[in-house]
């Protein structure tokens, strides 16, 4: 019987130890700095189009993306992975020559460890066959998951035609 008696308050002070230990924990947690991280997305963007411009697939693999990317365009079936993505890539870039003239993050919403934003466009296509360049206007929308360091990497991306913007 004394053995339990001593169990009630052993395990009350634990429990009041522990609660005291996360309250701590929370208060010295860092506060979010979403401006910042707004910041650190909008920059990656521009990353991608430097690194997608100059055909640096593979780097742009290891900058923008996370580990387990998903990659949905139009007429496409879904890249499940960086492999994938970085094929999809290389073989658009053997038929044509992709130059994004214009990239715009319209907005960006932050919540803990992710992050979505979407944006707008324009560049050209010209085929390495010859012809003109044809231009085009897009519309795409990417989840970015926040990495143990801190960075933003793309975990899934979208983005199809946006013909309103060729009135």
């Amino acid at each position: 019987m004394k053995r339990r008696f001593w169990a009630v308050p052993l395990v009350t002070l634990l429990c009041v130890l522990f609660a005291c230990n996360k309250q701590n924990a929370a208060a010295k947690a860092p506060k979010a700095d979403v401006n910042a991280d707004i910041a650190a997305i909008n920059a990656l963007v521009e990353e991608w189009v430097q690194l997608y411009n100059a055909e640096d697939f593979e780097r742009l693999m290891s900058v923008f993306y996370a580990d387990a990317p998903i990659l949905m365009s139009p007429g496409a079936s879904v890249r499940q992975g960086k492999e994938a993505i970085l094929l999809s890539y290389r073989k658009d870039a053997q038929a044509n020559i992709e130059h994004v003239d214009h990239s715009t993050v319209e907005d960006v919403r932050v919540s803990d460890g992710l992050a979505v934003a979407w944006g707008v466009d324009t560049g050209t296509t010209t085929p390495r066959s010859g012809g003109k360049p044809v231009p085009y206007d897009l519309k795409w929308v990417m989840v970015f998951e926040r990495q143990p360091d801190g960075a933003w990497k793309c975990l899934y991306e979208i983005w199809n035609d946006n013909p309103v913007a060729r009135r």
